[in-house]
């Protein structure tokens, strides 16, 4: 607000803003004591007439006395009233005082006070053992009253003006009595400034308490600084006799950085080829997975199958030889028929069964070793991977559920997808589950627009703490003496945030299982 202006200027308006608003305030609650208090003192006093008049005349009310005229007249001078009219039981006008020849009002029988910008106005009935013998009408204008209000204005006014010159006299005063001391600090420090000339000081005789703390201040500054500047000459002569030595010292450094760097370039080429093979390792691990999870799956419709075959040719051959010897009866042949179609459809089942997980298995591995971009339709690739481990997640009692409210096709990369998925559930069934009776893991899926947001979450041990933060970092693992790389998170990393240029997050708590959060949209793909 007075970032542009001098200090001194500073100092007149903040001194002369407070004068003004401490002035301001001071008036404004004048006036509204003096409104408050002129209106309340002028309501009570008629109040307190009218109560007194009315008590003088009950008896006068009673024997229709008509001497009350006086104490009327005198009671109207006293309050300055225009109108006082006294009403018989009956609400006949009884007394009046009304010079201005205003309106006659009608008697009530009630207590009633009315004050509004121009006039007061006061009904009293009268009562003489707890009867009532009459009524009291006051009016009283509130010209003299504002009148009086005007001058108590003009007062304060004169008063304001008064103490605003006031104000403005010793701001003035004071900011000179404060920006002097200051300005000439300012005029000796350009002048030090100007002509580097640190051994000057600043007097302090003839100055407040807090201008001479300054002033100390200042000039222990200048010592400082003249003895820096000494300091400063003695170190640039040392500079100067080191500097030849440390151009030696420089180039000899030089050298071996650059012997360093190519040796440090070589081993991190090393390095990367070495991650690069473990990566691939990862890959073939999982492929490896694959097929002994199939092979499982295979099996069984399978073993179904032969079972089947056999039943079928023993039924076959029994009803041959029932045949050769004229021993088939209508009810064995209709026995064995029904076996041979229910054999037949079960032997078809199987046999199908099996050339749908190997067509499968066929395609999430071509998948995993390419990258080709297709048409598919998320949930059922989803669980055609789950199947893959089905062997793997029953032996190790792990329940697994996939929600998605409607199946959605994609155009993207499935075999990326298949990686992220197998790692992710790799992963589960290696450090999740440890410990742990009800083991399960869902997988969440929701596609809205082009956008794919995926929940891997398990109900296991959780991650510690200590490692969340780096989880996804290469050869991280709590399993490393167990068989763990420490890639499976890596690898999904990568596959998430470079292939599909999308995120990836971790959400864990100990005991309380794992979670993880990936989003990506198929038009940003690779």
């Amino acid at each position: 607000m007075f970032g542009s202006v001098s200090y001194s200027k500073k100092i007149f308006l903040i001194l002369m803003g407070s004068s003004l608003v401490i002035t301001l305030l001071s008036i404004f609650i004048a006036l509204y004591f003096t409104l408050t208090n002129s209106r309340d003192a002028m309501a009570a006093k008629i109040q307190s007439v009218a109560y007194v008049l009315a008590d003088s005349v009950k008896q006068a009310l009673v024997e229709h006395d008509n001497s009350v005229q006086q104490r009327v007249d005198t009671v109207a001078t006293l309050v300055q009233a225009d109108q006082i009219t006294l009403f018989d039981e009956q609400g006949n006008i009884f007394s009046s005082y009304n010079p201005k020849k205003l309106p006659a009002p009608q008697a009530i029988k009630k207590e009633h006070f009315i004050m509004d910008n121009d006039r007061v106005k006061f009904f009293l009935p009268v009562t003489a053992d707890q009867k009532m013998i009459g009524s009291l009408y006051i009016q009283a204008d509130l010209l003299d009253y504002k009148k009086d209000l005007l001058m108590r204005s003009l007062y304060l006014i004169l008063l304001f003006m008064a103490l605003l010159l006031v104000a403005y006299i010793f701001s003035k005063k004071m900011q000179k009595l404060l920006s002097e001391p200051i300005l000439s600090l300012a005029k000796t420090a350009a002048f030090i400034r100007d002509e580097q000339n640190f051994g000057i000081r600043v007097s302090t005789s003839q100055l407040s308490e807090e201008i001479v703390v300054l002033y100390e201040t200042f000039n222990e500054m200048l010592s400082k600084m003249e003895q820096r500047e000494l300091q400063r000459e003695v170190a640039e002569e040392e500079a100067r006799k080191y500097q030849t030595h440390l151009e030696v010292l420089a180039e000899d450094l030089e050298e071996r950085v650059s012997k360093r760097t190519q040796d440090l370039q070589e081993s991190m080429k090393t390095l990367q080829e070495a991650q690069i093979q473990l990566v691939e390792s990862e890959k073939m691990a999982a492929l490896g997975n694959l097929v002994g999870g199939v092979a499982h799956e295979v099996n069984t419709p399978l073993g179904n199958a032969i079972t089947s075959l056999s039943i079928l040719t023993d039924t076959a051959k029994r009803l041959q030889d029932q045949l050769e010897e004229d021993r088939l009866k209508r009810s064995d042949l209709e026995k064995s028929l029904k076996l041979l179609s229910d054999t037949s459809i079960m032997i078809y089942s199987n046999v199908h069964r099996a050339a749908d997980l190997i067509r499968s298995f066929k395609k999430i591995s071509i998948d995993q070793i390419s990258e080709e971009r297709r048409i598919f339709k998320l949930k059922r690739y989803s669980y055609e991977i789950f199947t893959t481990f089905k062997a793997a997640l029953k032996r190790s009692n792990v329940v697994w559920e996939i929600e998605m409210e409607h199946e959605a096709s994609i155009y993207g990369y499935p075999g990326i997808y298949g990686q992220i998925l197998a790692n992710l559930i790799q992963n589960s069934l290696v450090h999740a589950f440890e410990g742990v009776d009800e083991k399960k893991i869902i997988l969440k899926i929701e596609v809205v627009d082009d956008i794919v947001s995926l929940s891997f979450k398990d109900n296991g041990v959780g991650i510690a703490p200590e490692i969340i933060d780096m989880v996804f970092e290469p050869f991280v693992t709590t399993k490393r003496n167990q068989g763990g790389s420490g890639l499976g998170l890596n690898i999904v990393y990568n596959l998430v945030t470079q292939k599909l240029h999308g995120t990836l997050k971790v959400i864990s708590k100990p005991d309380e299982g794992s979670e993880f959060l990936i989003r990506f949209n198929t038009k940003d793909e690779i």
